[in-house]
């Protein structure tokens, strides 16, 4: 017997809406019990396909965010106060049974910790198998072909889903984590810290396949981190985030060449000197993963790019061979 799917279709924004354009817009306030708010009438928005960094210090809330943004929040004792709203509907207002239509089908979530993300006692394959049968049960017989399919957005083999955590090393497993976060191909990925675990080599693996995965399925992601050399890489827009407020926003550029805000111009002061960056302005062009400058008639079309291709002919750079190396990540 065929379980029918009670989930609403996709929002499209239509002609005529009073509804906020934006994917995701939060006006929150959160923290946690016994403590002063964590997050103190945060006001940020998510427009669809791009990619947004949120940017703060290390305990500054920006975990607390993403959790809010998904009501994961009282699962750790946390309160939310506000409105999310997600595809012109406010989450605050849903029950938990009707935010299984959007957490985890429409908005996904990549921890930091791949280690601790996945079920060390179960294959891979069996927990792909729950995440798709969770949301469409009525569709439960095609959950290895999608699978196969969402390993191979990753670059990782069909037969991974043979494998159990234990057998794949750190960097192929946050691979398979973002796989399981694509499954359902979610409107917006939030991906928190997802580098933080990895060696340089693999962080720069991940940073392009977002930046694939961002062009080519159009799914918006929220980047948060504190590495600011891995937001200048991949975002398009950046937004800092100091004690529970929003307090700058704007384009790659504006933000890392022309900071305004005292607690900006901190951070980007606190970069390391490079010697062989003439300017940062040099650094964050040999760096970009995206083109930030393409357009496409219905938004912005951001082409991957090599980040370690050296554009100065007076500089010399060895460049990992990241094709070769993707079997070992």
């Amino acid at each position: 017997m065929r379980t029918r799917s009670l989930c609403p279709p996709p929002w499209r924004n239509r002609a005529g809406d009073s509804l906020m354009n934006s994917l995701l817009h939060l006006r929150i306030s959160a923290g946690y019990t016994g403590r002063p708010a964590v997050l103190d009438g945060l006001d940020l928005s998510i427009e669809r396909g791009e990619i947004l960094a949120l940017v703060g210090q290390s305990g500054s809330g920006k975990s607390s965010l993403a959790l809010a943004a998904l009501k994961l929040l009282g699962y750790k004792g946390g309160w939310v106060r506000g409105e999310v709203w997600f595809e012109g509907v406010d989450l605050m207002k849903l029950s938990e049974r009707d935010m299984r239509c959007y957490r985890g089908r429409r908005i996904s979530l990549v921890l930091q910790s791949p280690a601790s993300s996945l079920n060390p006692w179960l294959k891979l394959g069996t927990q792909f198998r729950e995440a798709w049968v969770a949301h469409r049960p009525e569709e439960a017989s095609l959950w290895r072909c999608h699978a196969e399919e969402a390993l191979e957005w990753v670059d990782l083999p069909a037969d991974f889903l043979n494998r159990r955590p234990g057998q794949v090393s750190l960097g192929q497993a946050q691979r398979v984590l973002i796989a399981m976060a694509i499954l359902h191909k979610p409107a917006l990925l939030i991906a928190d810290e997802p580098t933080s675990a990895l060696d340089v080599i693999t962080q720069a693996g991940i940073l392009q396949l977002f930046a694939r995965l961002n062009q080519q399925l159009k799914t918006a992601i929220l980047y948060i981190s504190h590495d600011l050399l891995s937001v200048a890489s991949l975002a398009h827009r950046v937004a800092i985030l100091e004690q529970g407020k929003v307090v700058d926003s704007g384009g790659v550029d504006e933000i890392f060449l022309y900071p305004a805000h005292p607690f900006t111009r901190r951070l980007i002061a606190a970069l390391p000197n490079i010697s062989w960056a003439d300017s940062l302005g040099g650094l964050m062009k040999g760096l970009r993963v995206v083109d930030s400058e393409a357009t496409m008639e219905n938004g912005p079309a951001f082409a991957v790019k090599d980040p370690f291709a050296v554009k100065d002919p007076t500089v010399t750079a060895s460049r990992p061979d990241l094709d070769s190396t993707i079997g070992i990540l």
